[in-house]
This record gives structure tokens, sequence and C-alpha cells, in this order.
């Protein structure tokens, strides 16, 4: 549904309700306008998707990057609706049933966190499908599992907020190439594709940003 509709929507439940209460809204009758707000969105989009807050909290991206960085330390990353492939990952025992495959499983609609470090990655959360031996299948599940891998590939990352600690590499864009070293990299939302190289701790983000700040380095969107 368009941005304009849902104003739309919600300009007439803000009017009603000013109506009703001879033209005058108190706090509660906010409260209870918002919450009809998010009633009405999650009955448009999946309920594993919080798009109330994500429409609210974080803007489009619309400024193009490419990231190539190492990170110190344990990480985490939240992801909505967003697809991931980890290399050698064939097989995954999920409620009531199981996925085996002759290739690399691909999780989809994956909404979750994954956190990583140099000997691990932890996933949580939940897939409203896969894709196994190049067959896609709808079917959604809780994905919990420890992987081993050398190569974690996420595509469609929406509204990403990053946060890592400990930051050296490349930031890019189309006019100009800046290196880091030892800074905190800030990402208020980026979307795109993620390739994750855990045994390096090297991130590759290749996608759009907001507005990005990583020690002297700032980017927003609003930039050529």
């Amino acid at each position: 549904m368009e941005a304009r509709i849902l104003a739309a929507v919600f300009a007439s439940i803000m009017a009603l309700a000013v109506g009703i209460n001879g033209g005058s809204l108190n706090q509660a009758d906010v409260q209870n306008i918002n919450s009809q707000q998010k009633n009405i969105l999650e009955g448009i989009f999946p309920k594993s998707i919080d798009i109330f807050s994500m429409l609210s909290n974080r803007p489009e991206p619309t400024k193009s990057v490419s990231i190539n960085i190492t990170a110190e330390g344990e990480e985490t990353l939240k992801f909505s609706e967003a697809s991931f492939t980890a290399k050698n990952m064939t097989s995954y025992s999920a409620e009531r049933f199981s996925i085996s495959s002759d290739s690399e499983v691909t999780l989809t609609g994956f909404n979750g966190k994954m956190v990583f470090d140099t000997n691990s990655t932890d996933v949580k959360g939940r897939a409203s499908g896969y894709i196994s031996s190049g067959v896609n299948s709808s079917r959604s599940f809780s994905f919990e599992k420890e992987l081993d891998t050398s190569r974690i590939s996420i595509t469609g990352a929406r509204r990403v907020k990053v946060s890592f600690d400990g930051v050296s590499g490349v930031v890019e864009t189309a006019s100009s190439s800046t290196s880091i070293n030892n800074s905190n990299l800030k990402i208020d939302s980026f979307s795109g594709n993620i390739t994750v190289y855990p045994e390096q701790e090297r991130f590759v983000f290749e996608g759009k940003i907001n507005e990005l700040n990583a020690g002297s380095l700032t980017l927003k969107a609003e930039e050529n």
C-alpha cells in the first residue's frame, strides 16, 4: 500500500476521533489512535514484520554505498523480510519437518537476528519459506541454529540499523572512497545486500544508506 493511502487512512481516523470528542484530543485518545493505526497495518502486512515501527523510525535509504570492513568482537544485525544463504548449509531440522537439499538452502522472508563472532554465527528468527534444490517452498517456520560457515549471503535487507565497534576498511560512494581505521560505524538505515565472512570478521555492504557515521566520515542521503 502506498504511503499516501496510509496517510489518508490515518488522517480519517484522527478526524473521526476529533469529531467524536468535540474537537479535542487528550493523551489517551492519541494512544488509542496509534493503536488503531498499528492494527490496520498488521492487517495488511504479515505480523512477523513490525512495519509500524519500521516506517515510523527508519527512513528509506537513498544514497548508494559500497562498504568493505572488518569489525572486532561480537556484532549483531537484525532483519525483516530478508533472504539468506550460508555456505555448506544443505539441511535443517525445523518444527515438525526437515529440509534437505543437494545445494545450499536459502531461507526467504527471514525476520530475526544474527550474532557474529570469529568462532560461530548464531541465527535466531522465523522464515516464511525456503529454496531447496532450486525449488521455492512457502512454509513458515522458526529457525535457530549456530552456523559454522565461512560465508553468509544476505539479500533484500531493508532498513537495517548498523552499529559496529572497532571497524577498519573502506567506504565508497559514486564520488568518493574513504578509508576508516579502528572507528565506530553507525548506519541509521541500510537497504541492500550483505555478505559476511565470519572467520575473517569481514562485512561487505552493497546498497543504500540514509546516514552513515564512521570516525570523521559522515554521509547523508541528501548529499550527492
